[in-house]
């Protein structure tokens, strides 16, 4: 019911084609299937839950619609950008540069999970950022993945910053996930502005030769 209605909610204001390289389409989506669609279903689940397994009910409340927020905005971005790839690629193709950013971020994320002494999370974000400026939304999706990947797998062996929350389970998978969705919704609207930027720049160059044309014609 949760996805339906994220699904649902998000086709109705954008259409069935949705891009999460416009600045718009990537608000909305986050206003309505990562905060509205989540928060609804996720106080009657936990509501439920409560009335059926017991438990403190503000506690299971945070805790559910926390995790489906976090959820959302950590998997579906992924999800739809993938889906378009070829379109993205066609318009941006890979470079060198872009590979080169794609090898730090992995050197700094596995270097920041690879030890859990020191809590170094926010070195990871720049690494993103580099990558989304240089790689736009594909980039910038296909880093995120990276950065997960790399996150859980360590965080499942025992090791890395996350595992510095000592209390519990729980409260280390939300902070894991809240890295994720920040990480993400960091380093995709960089990679938006930076497709749009060079959107207008191309424009921008395609109205100047044609006003070269025409002059070129007009003096003939």
């Amino acid at each position: 019911l949760q996805i339906w209605l994220c699904a649902w909610a998000t086709r109705r204001v954008l259409g069935r084609e949705i891009d999460l390289g416009r600045p718009k389409h990537m608000i909305a989506f986050v206003g309505l299937a990562g905060f509205a669609a989540p928060l609804i279903t996720g106080v009657l689940s936990s509501l439920i839950h409560t009335s059926t397994r017991g438990g403190d009910v503000w506690a299971n409340m945070i805790v559910w619609v926390l995790g489906d927020i976090l959820g959302i905005l950590t998997v579906t971005p992924c999800v739809l950008v993938l889906v378009k790839a070829r379109t993205y690629l066609a318009e941006q193709g890979v470079t060198r540069d872009g590979l080169l950013a794609l090898l730090g971020l992995f050197v700094v994320t596995t270097a920041v999970f690879a030890q859990g002494r020191y809590p170094l999370l926010f070195m990871v974000p720049p690494a993103m950022l580099l990558v989304a400026s240089r790689l736009e939304v594909l980039g910038g999706v296909i880093g995120a993945a990276m950065v997960a990947t790399i996150a859980v797998l360590f965080t499942m062996a025992g090791v890395g910053p996350i595992l510095l929350v000592k209390d519990s389970a729980i409260e280390q998978s939300i902070i894991l996930q809240a890295f994720l969705a920040v990480s993400i919704f960091v380093s995709l609207p960089v990679a938006a502005f930076q497709r749009q930027r060079r959107y207008i720049l191309d424009r921008m160059a395609q109205a100047g030769e044609a006003a070269a044309r025409s002059e070129a014609r007009y003096r003939l």
